[in-house]
């Protein structure tokens, strides 16, 4: 194990490496449970979580949109020679906001 110089933690992964399958089990076990503890945001900094599929980052996105006390806008952007046009339409009141920025 290189650039690892914390044994409580290279041990482990040493173990389901190259262990018997009764060590990679423990190994895994000591693992999951050291992933599963509560994390400090006392700060108000939630801990980043990392998704190996899309289809869970979607889920996740949406669960923390729904969870937002404002309402919902949707933001649609349309390329146009060298302008950049953007149209909202704001949810609550059903009115639509045009933009137009000039790209550099």
């Amino acid at each position: 194990m290189f650039r690892q110089d914390d044994q409580e933690f290279v041990n482990p992964l040493n173990a389901i490496r190259c262990g018997t399958p009764a060590d990679s089990r423990a190994a895994m076990d000591l693992l999951c449970a050291a992933c599963q503890r509560p994390l400090d945001d006392s700060d108000g900094i939630r801990p980043t979580v990392l998704f190996s599929r899309n289809a869970d980052v979607e889920e996740s996105n949406e669960r923390e949109l729904d969870a937002l006390p404002t309402d919902k806008v949707r933001v649609v952007f349309a390329w146009v020679q060298s302008y950049q046009h953007a149209i909202c339409a704001a949810g609550r009141e059903g009115a639509c906001i045009s933009a137009c920025v000039r790209t550099i």
